[in-house]
């Protein structure tokens, strides 16, 4: 019975190796008059960077056309947020502290698209790359791979 078990779980691994990596189509709208500002220049530099984070990925694969993706990602401004470390926060709340240790911290948005549904989604983006974003996306991906067919 253990032996027909193991079977059964081995006979279903090569199905899960051999998914195929979910297609995407990275992009940023252009001004429609053409002039760029330094916004629009992060936005395009995001875009190369995103591109080669996804091109080392397992789950995702970058594709050239919208018309080839499964899924669209259109990369949006970088927001900053500043957060509280959680640690920092119990520690002044057990020592009667008020002062709060916040650091300011980036994140790519951006949105998403398959078919006719879209999200916002953003990665943290701390490090001038948009590994944060892709983790981000990747996450996205596998939450929902049983409907990106």
């Amino acid at each position: 019975m253990r032996s027909l078990m193991l079977a059964a779980v081995f006979s279903a691994l090569p199905l899960v190796a051999a998914a195929q990596p979910v297609k995407v189509y990275v992009f940023t709208q252009a001004d429609p008059s053409g002039l760029v500002d330094a916004d629009s220049k992060a936005r395009a530099a995001a875009v190369e960077g995103l591109s080669k984070t996804i091109g080392k990925s397992k789950t995702l694969q970058l594709v050239p056309t919208a018309a080839e993706a499964q899924i669209q990602v259109e990369l949006g401004n970088v927001e900053t947020v500043e957060e509280t470390d959680s640690l920092s926060a119990l520690n002044n709340a057990l020592n009667g502290a008020h002062n709060s240790d916040t650091k300011k911290v980036k994140y790519r948005c951006a949105t998403l698209r398959f078919g006719e549904y879209t999200t916002e989604i953003k990665g943290k983006d701390n490090l001038g790359n948009e590994a944060g974003l892709s983790r981000a996306i990747e996450s996205w991906v596998k939450d929902n791979a049983g409907k990106l067919k």
